[in-house]
């Protein structure tokens, strides 16, 4: 657990050259923002998506999946599907993440997000 200000996050983004923007922890979901209010019904822990990658049925596993609105929460159970999941399930999610946060698309960055006032907060996996 680290603790920076939101300038000292700001600072650290811009540091990062355009070409390894992916490898953001900011907005990848490497590092995830603890502040905030009660966890909301878009926030699992790594047990709940464990869970989720083990539903039986394939047409509710990508309704399942379709319903999670937020970005940390897709890239987390990306990188819970390559070990707790079938190969055909990983691929739906990383397609998904593709899609909904290309890199270079029209994503909205962390920063044009609070810039607009949005709340942009998750919590840490139990």
């Amino acid at each position: 657990r680290i603790q920076i200000t939101r300038e000292e996050r700001r600072y650290n983004q811009d540091m990062i050259s355009e070409e390894n923007i992916a490898f953001d922890p900011f907005s990848n979901g490497q590092l995830i923002c603890v502040q905030g209010e009660a966890m909301g019904s878009n926030q699992f822990t790594d047990d709940d998506l464990i869970t989720i990658l083990g539903l039986e049925d394939d047409d509710g596993f990508e309704e399942a999946i379709r319903e999670v609105e937020s970005e940390v929460v897709v890239r987390r159970l990306l990188g819970l599907a390559e070990t707790n999941t079938t190969h055909a399930r990983f691929e739906f999610i990383r397609d998904l993440v593709d899609t909904r946060y290309r890199v270079g698309g029209t994503q909205k960055t962390v920063q044009q997000m609070y810039d607009d006032g949005e709340k942009v907060s998750a919590f840490l996996p139990r």
